[in-house]
């Protein structure tokens, strides 16, 4: 979550960068964001089996 807070800052900082600069930042924020959600499945599956 932090780490999506900072990547949203970078790209607020960034408006002044070239648009190829500010898509990379974009794609790395997407990437970013499907990892933690990926992680919050993971986390949910856990403990989904820990319940069985």
């Amino acid at each position: 979550q932090d780490k999506l807070a900072e990547m949203n800052r970078k790209l607020k900082e960034e408006t002044e960068a070239s648009a190829e600069e500010r898509n990379r930042l974009i794609a790395e924020r997407d990437r970013v964001q499907r990892e933690v959600e990926a992680q919050k499945v993971v986390m949910a599956t856990k403990e989904a089996e820990k319940v069985q």
